[in-house]
C-alpha cells in the first residue's frame, strides 16, 4: 500500500498491479487470514479481499499503526490502543498507556500485542486489552531544551518470543 491509498498486488517476478485505490491517506497494512487485507489509514480501517480488493469492512477510527493476531486487531488511536474483533472491526477493548498516542504495535507470539508510544513507554497488552506490563524505557537520558525525545516509534519481538526490542527518537534502541 502506498501513501496514497493504492493496494498493490506484486508477482514474484516483481511485476504490481494495482488491486484497490481507497482515495485515503494510508499508513500501515497487514495480512488477515487466506484471502484478507487490513489496511491502517488516516480516514479509518479497512478490510479488503486479497482476491479482488472489494472492501469487506471499514471502521471510521484513524489508525496509523496496526497488527493483527489470530481474528483480533490492535490499531493506534489518539490516547492509546484500540483491540478489534475481525472481520466486522468491533471494538473489543480501548486500552490507555498513558494519554498518549500509539506509535509502534506488533503482534507478540502466544497472544497480545507489544506497543510503543509517543511518552517513550513499551508495553505489553494480552488478547484482551489488558495491560500485562508497561515500561518507561525511552527518553529519560537525553534531553534537548526540555524535550525529552521520548517517542517510541518501532517495536519488534523475535519470532520465538525469545526477545522484544524497541527503537525511539531518543537514538537508543532497548533489547
Amino acid at each position: 500500500v502506498d501513501w496514497s491509498g493504492r493496494v498493490i498486488r506484486w508477482t514474484p517476478e516483481g511485476q504490481g498491479a494495482l488491486l484497490a485505490e481507497l482515495g485515503v491517506i494510508a499508513e500501515s497494512m497487514a495480512a488477515w487470514g487466506a484471502d484478507h487485507l487490513v489496511v491502517g489509514t488516516r480516514k479509518g480501517l479497512r478490510v479488503l479481499r486479497r482476491s479482488d480488493g472489494a472492501v469487506v469492512a471499514q471502521g471510521e477510527d484513524r489508525a496509523d499503526e496496526i497488527a493483527v493476531q489470530g481474528d483480533r486487531l490492535a490499531h493506534s488511536d489518539g490516547a492509546g490502543l484500540t483491540v478489534r474483533g475481525l472481520p466486522g472491526l468491533e471494538v473489543l477493548a480501548r486500552v490507555d498507556l498513558g494519554g498518549r498516542a500509539t506509535n509502534a504495535v506488533c503482534a507478540l507470539p502466544g497472544g497480545g500485542w507489544l506497543v510503543g508510544t509517543e511518552g517513550g513507554v513499551v508495553a505489553r497488552v494480552d488478547p484482551d486489552g489488558e495491560v500485562g506490563w508497561r515500561q518507561h524505557p525511552h527518553g529519560r537520558d537525553k534531553f534537548e531544551q526540555g524535550n525529552p525525545h521520548a517517542n517510541c516509534c518501532s517495536v519488534v519481538a523475535a519470532p520465538d518470543g525469545g526477545w522484544l526490542a524497541s527503537g525511539a527518537t531518543d537514538h537508543t534502541v532497548r533489547v
